[in-house]
Formats: structure tokens, sequence, C-alpha cells
């Protein structure tokens, strides 16, 4: 726990080719969260080179994205693997324009990977199924702080419902 009594959370991940680090933070100020709503910020940093068979990770270079507040619910559902893809862009300079981003996409293989990028930089990483959980939890206990007095189970019993009937309306089936 830090000074401020506020205790930071992270799941790190490292790959051959990036790692990601993804933390527990506070957005902005906003008039719905006054001390900034729970959110998560993801980064990734390139691997450089390779000693003793770990990676060095260039962190200097990282790209960090902050998920935005309705991003959050999105990633949760993927990390559950309830959904296939999530992601958020953020633009400048118009809507044609995409200054960074992230996405979360489950491949062939079942496992989830996580992208960090800017124009000529993304980093990538694949989590495996324990790093999955890890993710999973955390972000399920971020939206949840969202909701207080709402458990982690009523949420994710609740979310889970709600993707399920949008996708039996999207498939005809309602």
């Amino acid at each position: 726990m830090s000074d401020d009594g506020i205790t930071y959370e992270k799941v790190r991940v490292y790959g051959d080719s990036a790692a990601l680090v993804v933390e527990a933070v506070q957005a902005r100020a906003t008039r719905a969260y006054p001390s900034g709503a729970p959110t998560l910020n993801i980064e990734g940093a390139p691997c450089t080179a390779r000693e003793h068979g770990r990676g060095v990770y260039d962190w200097a270079s990282k790209i960090t994205v902050q998920v935005a507040e309705r991003e959050l619910v999105e990633l949760v559902a993927v990390a559950h693997g309830w959904v296939g893809i999530a992601e958020g862009t953020y633009h400048m300079g118009g809507r044609d324009r995409v200054a960074r981003g992230w996405r979360a996409q489950q491949d062939a293989a079942g496992r989830l990977r996580i992208a960090v990028f800017q124009p000529g930089a993304s980093h990538t990483v694949a989590l495996e199924l324990h790093d999955r959980l890890e993710l999973a939890m955390l972000s399920m206990r971020r939206l949840a702080l969202r909701y207080p007095g709402t458990s982690t189970g009523l949420l994710h019993t609740t979310l889970r419902t709600m993707i399920e009937s949008a996708k039996s309306c999207t498939h005809g089936q309602r």
C-alpha cells in the first residue's frame, strides 16, 4: 500500500518480442467520479535483446494507453472469453487519425493477445491462461469499484447474462 492509502495492482506479462504491464489506476476526475474513475493503464515495451535466456525490454520506448470508462466493460468481457475482441483507440486531429490504442483479441489457439500501438510502433504479447486469469480478475475488480455495494460475483453474472442475451438477439434467436 502506498502513502496515499491506495493499493496498486499490476499484471506483468513478458513475451519474446514485447512485455506488457496492466496497472490499476484512477482516471482523471469527472462529475460522475470526482476522485477519478477506477480503470487500467496498459503499457507495452519492445524486447530489444536476450540475455541468459531472458528478454531485455526497452521501457524508455514504452507505449502507454488508458482503458476508457466504457472500454473497461469490453476488456472484462474479452478477458473472460465472453467476446472475441475488444479495443480502444485515441484520435488526435480528427477521427481518421489514430494517435494510439489497444486491442485484445482471442487467437485460434485460445490465447488472449493484447497489443498497444501508436503510429510507427506496436507491441503485442500473448497471455497464457494464468496471465489471462490475473487480467480477468484485476479488470473485474476495477469495474466493481464503479458500482459500490455490488459484489464481483453479481457483476460477473449480470454482465455475462447481458452478453449472452445480446448474442442471442444478434443471431435471431430472440
